[in-house]
């Protein structure tokens, strides 16, 4: 299982990953070729081949990672709080619903995102001012909403507050899902959303 496990997270960190770069730079080149119908035709070739074969390997990858067990929700927010108070800042992590019978996905990921929340609040969080996350289901839905003000010296364009492979990880993953991922900052708060369809 663990195996099993390791090798999915390697071929999604190296091959979704280096075949999503590639889709963009040849987005990125397709302007270029407007007065080539021919050239712009192979290009829009190249991107679509390349988005089936990114969903192929998530296909793949997760069927891999089915049989493994699933990390604790509970374990992961008690590690969640200790981590926000060694960092000094004042975090209430709260949870709405029933989330004791998601499927191990949704909870893995829950937990990829609060891991994620986390790294970004004791980087930028003003140590004075609330953070909050809440790990919510629905019958419909999982989501996940943290919100934490940043601190005076950094600045909301910041590139750090909006990108970050482990955003862009978390977004592939809820993108596999058919769920969402939305980071925004704004006034000096930065939130951050995610929402897993339960089907």
């Amino acid at each position: 299982g663990a195996q099993r496990t390791a090798i999915a997270r390697d071929l999604h960190d190296t091959l979704a990953r280096a075949n999503t770069q590639m889709v963009m730079r040849v987005q990125a080149a397709r302007p270029l070729a407007a007065e080539e119908p021919r050239i712009a035709a192979l290009l829009d070739e190249i991107v679509a081949m390349g988005h089936r074969s990114v969903s192929d390997l998530r296909t793949m990858l997760r069927l891999l990672r089915h049989d493994t067990p699933t990390p604790s929700l509970t374990q992961a927010m008690t590690n969640a709080r200790a981590t926000l108070a060694d960092a000094g800042l004042h975090a209430t992590i709260t949870t709405d619903g029933d989330l004791t019978h998601l499927p191990p996905t949704i909870t893995t990921t829950l937990i990829r995102a609060l891991d994620e929340a986390v790294a970004n609040m004791t980087k930028y969080a003003a140590t004075d001012a609330p953070c909050t996350i809440i790990i919510g289901a629905t019958p419909a839905q999982a989501t996940l909403l943290a919100t934490n003000p940043i601190a005076d010296h950094h600045r909301p364009t910041d590139p750090a507050l909006t990108s970050g492979l482990g955003l862009i990880g978390l977004n592939e993953r809820a993108q596999a899902l058919d769920g969402t991922l939305t980071h925004t900052t704004t006034n000096h708060y930065w939130t951050l959303t995610l929402t897993l369809p339960l089907t």
